[in-house]
């Protein structure tokens, strides 16, 4: 269970931080197209199929963020994935593209 508040509280904090920081309305626009739309339990976070998140990813339109430990990244992660763990993203915001999708797991 608090891998999975953890997961949402990271989605939410992307998500926040393309809405604050400078992000064009395309780039909202399109994730939003991206974005599955069902309802969700609570948490308000938007959620993106693995199939659409791969392809944003292989088109360059999205970044794909790894929160999980260090330790664990470099035990497996995904392909061209950064490693931003969860205690740290609200300070490393600056690194992630303010033109791109940004999506990040935790599994």
């Amino acid at each position: 269970m608090r891998f999975l508040i953890s997961f949402m509280a990271a989605i939410a904090l992307a998500i926040t931080a393309l809405a604050f920081a400078g992000h064009s309305v395309g780039a909202t626009a399109r994730f939003s197209s991206l974005a599955q739309q069902e309802e969700q339990p609570g948490d308000g976070a938007r959620r993106i199929s693995p199939a659409d998140a791969r392809a944003a990813f292989a088109n360059g339109r999205a970044v794909i963020v790894d929160v999980r430990s260090l330790d664990s990244y470099k035990a497996e992660h995904v392909k061209g994935a950064l490693s931003i763990p969860l205690d740290e993203l609200e300070s490393r915001l600056s690194e992630l593209p303010h033109n791109k999708i940004i999506i990040t797991y935790c599994t």
